[in-house]
């Protein structure tokens, strides 16, 4: 913030305090109304299963914004202990290392704090007078970094109608200062802001409405769209003055449609409009809460609440939040916005809706389609990307908090399996060192797939490197292969087979190790971890004490499996093309080298659309795509064998994408125009696989290799 021509003007007992005040408010960072409603004790047959977890995803969305103010009403009012498990779950990625101890007190304090008062009008007969007011005012504004105003309260009418005039209120900072005949009067910030509801809608009058826990069968106590637009949107009293809708983001994950259809026990529909035939489509909210409004539905459709990943949801706002995940929060001036625009957002919690077959399309009310979400101001709001872009931390076993390491032993059908040794520190003697997982397969094993055992058991304990009587099992010098704590791995949101355990909220976790040892000693394959979509906990196995976990077979769940590629490194997308689908990665079994490249080719204007891998006289690599138009290049890929794959090059043209392709053996198609690109792979590597992106109706835009150290006797 800059002084106003007005402020620069002040008489010089006001410019001070004035400067200090907007210091403190340039701290604030956002403010929030996360409203959630289950109980309806009047309505006793329209209870919700989904309102307070739905307030703490998007208590989890505030808190990776970094917002200062955030208001949480709900029925039943969450509780303190409520708010230290989400933050506990936020743990790793804002405050890794606090211990629950440190997070309680963090809370209680948040929740002890008064929210400073936004508005300051105030008089006196000089300017001295009036530079005392605003030094009292100032000293109710004072705040120190990372310090949060918190309060908790139940979901009814009148809370929520307080609550959004609290939020109003707290969005526009006004400065009102008389003395004399001279006066400032002044709108210094709008805030980004957030209003989140879940629970039942409904159509009362023309109108749309949201309904609190007290509404009655005649809806009374609804709260309509018309109250909160003349809330967020006022008219202005001249102009350059700024609203609380300028920067609030709305999110309703509600329906105002009848529910026509039976739901049964797993889906709940969120609308108190009464059943049976309409009489006319659903009316288009005369006024609309504000400007950047995301709906769980069309107006005319049901939205629903299920369960996901072991919890209750709104589908909603479980696809809103799982998606949110996937992009960074990036810093952008005083304030932090996502990198995903309004449009994309809408894109993706579509697909992951549709992809579970719920029946409802969600609508965004706004003209920011392709700015970033949460971003503030009119401008262009900066980059945002149509990829997911955030770091994904795979599956990683937990070093344990307090002690310097842990090992694992493994077991399948009772006998041993591998050892693991994880790393909190460094040891002492070296050998081990901080932040790794150091993996032992058996010896003489040269094969490992842990699907194959029906049961699994892992024995974890906890160890010091003073412990002389419990050294490490092995040294790190005999492990068969290193993994980073936190590495970022390659995600596969599908079914998959995998063994698992539940773990302490309910829902369960799992994984899967599938390597092979090749003949220079190496081990390739992948460690497969499984998780719900709806945990972020990084670690598995995580306990401070020793304790074992007992892992049965299941492949019935569908969330997020982390792929680690053993002894591999990926060259990363080499055109960057957008559009299009990533197909499975294609390995060489054993980590074996690639000695020849073939590509189906179709000509213009489709170029390459497939390829796969040779690993001697025949193809031991599944095609990367599921097109098999076109002829192969070479139609023998015998004749280009020779020595391992150890450089690739391609020609990319505009979005045609892959349109020829060489591995040092010269080009393989005719296409010659476009970009010629370099596989990024090292001196002394060899290519292991290779996994395609396909664009409908085009070919292959895109490509990624997989390399590894080649080792020689």
């Amino acid at each position: 913030m800059t002084d106003s021509p007005v402020e620069r003007d002040a008489p010089s007992a006001v410019k001070p305090v004035l400067a200090a005040a907007r210091e403190q408010i340039s701290r604030l960072r956002g403010g929030a109304l996360l409203i959630g409603v289950e109980r309806y004790p009047d309505l006793t047959d329209k209870d919700l299963p989904a309102g307070r977890n739905d307030v703490l995803a998007f208590w989890k969305v505030c808190r990776r914004l970094g917002y200062t103010q955030i208001r949480a009403l709900s029925s039943p009012a969450l509780t303190e202990d409520d708010l230290v498990r989400a933050e506990l779950e936020l743990a790793p990625e804002l405050s890794p290392g606090e211990t629950r101890e440190e997070v309680e007190a963090r809370v209680r304090r948040w929740l002890s704090r008064r929210a400073p008062e936004p508005t300051a009008e105030l008089t006196g007969e000089t300017a001295a007078e009036v530079a005392e007011r605003v030094q009292e005012w100032l000293s109710t504004l004072r705040r120190e970094p990372g310090d949060l105003e918190v309060s908790l309260g139940e979901a009814t009418s009148d809370e929520i109608k307080r609550g959004a005039e609290w939020l109003a209120r707290g969005l526009v900072t006004n400065v009102k200062l008389t003395w004399g005949a001279w006066e400032i009067d002044e709108d210094w910030m709008a805030l980004p802001g957030l209003m989140t509801y879940s629970g039942h809608g409904a159509q009362r009058d023309g109108d749309l409405v949201l309904c609190p826990a007290d509404t009655g069968r005649g809806l009374e106590n609804a709260v309509s769209f018309s109250e909160l637009h003349a809330l967020f949107h006022p008219a202005l009293e001249r102009p350059g003055r700024k609203r609380p809708s300028d920067n609030l983001t709305i999110v309703l994950d509600c329906c105002f449609a009848a529910a026509t259809e039976p739901t049964g026990n797993a889906q709940r529909v969120p609308t108190l409009t009464p059943a049976g035939p309409s009489s006319g489509t659903t009316p288009r909210a005369t006024k609309e809460i504000g400007s950047r409004v995301f709906c769980a539905s069309g107006r005319d459709e049901p939205s629903y609440q299920a369960m996901l990943g072991g919890h209750w949801h709104g589908a909603f706002t479980w696809a809103l939040t799982v998606a949110l995940e996937q992009w960074k929060i990036q810093q952008d001036g005083q304030f932090r916005r996502s990198t995903m625009s309004h449009a994309e957002l809408l894109f993706r919690a579509r697909m992951l809706l549709q992809a579970l077959s719920f029946r409802q399309h969600p609508i965004l009310v706004d003209g920011l389609g392709n700015l970033p979400v949460f971003h503030h101001g009119a401008g262009d709001g900066g980059e945002t990307s149509p990829v997911p872009d955030a770091e994904r931390p795979g599956g990683q076993i937990d070093p344990t908090g307090d002690r310097d390491y842990a090992y694992y032993r493994i077991l399948a059908n009772g006998e041993l399996l591998l050892e693991i040794v994880a790393t909190r520190t460094g040891s002492p003697q070296g050998g081990f060192i901080k932040g790794k997982e150091y993996w032992k397969i058996r010896d003489g094993l040269t094969q490992i797939d842990t699907n194959q055992a029906s049961s699994i058991k892992v024995v974890k304990r906890a160890r010091m490197w003073s412990d002389g009587n419990n050294p490490p099992p092995f040294a790190a010098a005999a492990a068969s292969f290193i993994c980073s704590l936190d590495a970022t791995w390659t995600p596969r949101n599908r079914a998959s087979d995998y063994r698992a355990y539940a773990d302490e909220s309910g829902g369960h976790q799992g994984f899967r190790l599938n390597a092979t040892r090749s003949q220079d000693g190496t081990w390739a394959g992948t460690i497969e971890w499984f998780r719900p979509a709806s945990q972020v906990h990084p670690m598995f196995f995580s306990n401070n004490t020793d304790r074992e976990f007992t892992l049965t077979a299941r492949r019935d769940a569908i969330g997020t499996t982390f792929v680690n590629y053993l002894g591999t490194h990926w060259t990363g997308p080499l055109t960057g093309y957008g559009d299009g689908d990533w197909k499975a990665a294609v390995l060489l079994p054993g980590g074996a080298p690639a000695t020849a490249v073939q590509v189906r080719y179709q000509g213009t204007p489709y170029g390459i659309i497939n390829a796969r891998l040779f690993a001697g006289s025949t193809p031991t690599a599944a095609w990367a795509s599921d097109d098999m138009d076109g002829s192969s290049f070479p139609t023998d890929a015998k004749a280009s064998q020779g020595a391992p794959v150890t450089s690739v090059r391609i020609y990319a043209d505009g979005n045609k994408g892959l349109v020829n392709l060489d591995h040092g053996t010269g080009w393989l198609t005719a296409w010659t125009s476009g970009t010629v690109i370099d596989a990024p792979i090292p001196a002394g590597c060899v290519v292991v696989g290779v996994r395609g992106k396909k664009r409908s109706g085009y070919g292959l835009v895109d490509i990624d290799l997989a390399y590894r150290q080649l080792q020689r006797a």
